[in-house]
This record gives C-alpha cells, structure tokens and sequence, in this order.
C-alpha cells in the first residue's frame, strides 16, 4: 500500500465539485476526496472498500454516506458493485496512468487483490481508453474474469 495519492490540482477547479461545494454539499466533496485518497485505494482506481469502512474513517452514519455517495454515482464521478464492495473511479487512469513496466506491474499486483465485480468490464474500457499498454496486459493477465 502506498503511503501516499496524487490528486490531480484540477480536482478544485472540476464544474461539479466547484458545484457541490456552492451548493452546500460539502460532504460530497469530501467523499470524493476520500475516494481518491483513502487507505485503500489504489492508484488504478478499482479496489475493496466496504461502506462501513467510510462511515468509520469519516464518522458518518450509513444514511449520510448513501445519500453522498448517490451524488457521486449519479454524476458519474465514482461506481460501486454492492455485492463486491468494490469502488470504480472511472477517471482515475487518466491522470494516473501506469506506463513503465514496474508501474503495470504493480498495477496488475494491485488489480489481483480486487474481488471479482460487474465493474471490472467497465475498468477495463477505461484501461483502453487512458492506459493502452496497461489493457493489453489486463487482457492477457486476466482472461477469467473477462470470459476470454
């Protein structure tokens, strides 16, 4: 796990972050920013993380962190696979795309430890979109999931 996260500068200056925070939803804010910086994230932007691991870490009830996270979901800033307990920040590998060969290799050591999810088809998409190089390998790493 690394100890730190980049956040992108552009995160404050994003129309709807700029646009949860006018509006008062200061709490959606910063579950966005928890998203992109918590403990269990990864640098991929798919991985484990249980809801009552939010409410803990942010000392929010469940009925606080549903509704913030509905504001995440519904403008597409994050996914979640209920069932998996998984977290899809569908641009984390824009800003943080892997491209030496130690980075995809960490990347796919990272991917490993996510549980199987619905999500996984739509990271790969992005993978495609924003991390060739990191795709190809996902594909070949990965065909059980994918049902190749």
């Amino acid at each position: 796990m690394a100890s730190y996260h980049k956040v992108s500068l552009l995160f404050w200056k994003d129309r709807q972050i700029r646009a949860w925070l006018k509006s008062g939803e200061h709490l959606t804010a910063m579950l966005a920013v928890y998203l992109l910086t918590c403990d269990h994230r990864n640098s991929e932007g798919l991985y484990w993380l249980p809801t009552e691991y939010i409410e803990s870490d942010l000392a929010l009830k469940a009925d606080e962190v549903g509704a913030r996270m509905a504001h995440l979901l519904e403008t597409g800033f994050a996914e979640y696979d209920e069932g998996a307990e998984v977290v899809f920040l569908p641009n984390a590998l824009k800003y943080h795309e892997p491209k030496s060969k130690p980075q995809i290799k960490g990347a796919l050591s990272a991917l490993e430890r996510v549980p199987d999810t619905v999500l996984f088809p739509r990271f790969l998409t992005a993978a495609e979109t924003h991390a060739p190089t990191l795709a190809k390998e996902i594909r070949k790493v990965f065909k059980n999931r994918l049902g190749e």
